[in-house]
């Protein structure tokens, strides 16, 4: 259901810009790193063309007074803004920007040197331990990366015979599940070591097993042009039924997301798609327009995706009656939004920030900015935090917008 966006911009005000050491007139990614905000402390990662010797640099802004700290990195040639990650380690940030940094406030306490492995494709955090899958041309690996120390405790090989990178990683039964070697791996998280395989014949790839009951797995699986789910049961190593979907062009990924009595997967950033868990048969066929764009959010009652093209729209999918609840119109597409509380807080290229209700989609507020949303939105308390496009002699800034 459409919701009337024709209420008037509210002007704001912008607590303080932080301008970012760029020259470089282009979207391409270039401020799309995560956005990460710990105590008094923003951690950001941008491209720099004006720092010789250095093309990419990590700030560190103090949140009260937008005044920052600059820390050169290390530049990784094939490593998008948007592939970084960011996490708070008790109190301490842990930023993977091609090598993983470990910083306390603004201080920089370790570097775990990790480019030469490639680009970390996946990872999965437990308790002290950061898992991580890594491409390296036609090279894959599965890391244990000890956090405590930023040390690597294990790595195994997991390149496939096939050129198909390292596959999404995921927790099941007690190991770290994830396509390696031309099937699909359970991995003993302590040590490292292979405990059991999955290979069914005339796939490529399985994915993201999720546990139905004491014997019988969701998976996930791709074959270059087709995909779907499919039920397996592993004391009798049989597939009791797949779902399978064809399409031209390929499909390298097939993440499952379980919702009660169904299962549902994206068709090459086109459709939305849920089975049921018992059957197998397809309840669900929603076709997204123009395309997917962003992952499956989860929230209580279904899920919140962007699509994107010439423009695009910010959906919210009701899993209880396998329609749209609301859909949002967004000029160029929507590539940024942060949900906290009750309402969405989306970024847009007509130099705007909308705040949407999560319940209907009805606009709370909408406010004006004096350039376009070019990179990802963070919410911590009160404020809000993204980059803004350079208008009127302006530089590309991190800027931070107070919400009360």
């Amino acid at each position: 259901m459409m919701r009337d966006m024709m209420n008037q911009p509210r002007s704001i005000e912008i607590a303080w810009e932080y301008p970012l050491p760029t020259n470089e007139h282009s979207r391409d990614g270039h401020f799309e790193s995560p956005i990460l905000v710990i105590g008094d402390v923003v951690y950001f990662v941008s491209k720099s063309l004006r720092m010789p010797g250095c093309t990419r640099v990590l700030h560190t802004v103090n949140a009260k007074s937008g005044k920052g700290k600059l820390h050169p990195l290390r530049d990784v040639d094939h490593l998008l803004s948007k592939d970084l990650f960011f996490f708070d380690y008790d109190g301490n940030a842990v930023l993977y920007t091609g090598d993983f940094v470990l910083l306390q406030g603004d201080v920089l306490l370790k570097t775990l040197r990790f480019c030469e492995k490639g680009h970390v494709t996946s990872h999965l955090l437990e308790n002290h331990r950061l898992y991580v899958s890594c491409q390296q041309y036609n090279h894959s690996s599965l890391c244990c990366i000890d956090l405590e120390h930023l040390s690597v405790v294990w790595e195994i090989d997991i390149s496939n015979t096939k050129r198909y990178r390292a596959g999404e990683l995921s927790f099941c039964d007690g190991t770290i599940a994830c396509t390696g070697r031309d099937q699909l791996l359970f991995v003993c998280p302590e040590n490292g070591e292979i405990v059991r395989t999955i290979k069914i014949p005339r796939i490529d790839k399985l994915f993201c097993p999720l546990r139905l009951d004491d014997d019988a797995l969701l998976i996930g699986y791709t074959n270059w042009s087709s995909a779907g789910i499919l039920k397996y049961q592993p004391s009798t190593q049989k597939v009791l039924w797949r779902h399978k979907r064809k399409f031209e062009g390929p499909q390298l990924r097939c993440k499952i997301y379980r919702r009660k009595d169904r299962a549902y997967w994206v068709k090459n950033d086109t459709e939305l798609i849920g089975v049921d868990v018992d059957t197998g048969e397809e309840q669900t066929q929603l076709r997204t327009s123009p395309w997917l764009y962003t992952d499956l959010y989860p929230v209580r009652d279904g899920f919140l995706y962007g699509t994107a093209g010439a423009d695009g729209f910010l959906n919210h999918f009701d899993c209880t009656t396998g329609q749209l609840k609301w859909s949002v119109f967004l000029k160029n597409g929507c590539d940024f939004y942060a949900v906290r509380d009750d309402a969405v807080f989306a970024g847009d290229f007509d130099k705007s920030i909308k705040q949407i209700s999560l319940e209907n989609g009805c606009l709370q507020r909408e406010l004006s900015v004096d350039g376009e949303v070019v990179g990802q939105i963070a919410v911590s308390g009160d404020c809000l935090y993204t980059v803004i496009w350079g208008n009127a002699g302006k530089d590309v800034r991190l800027v931070q917008i107070r919400l009360s």
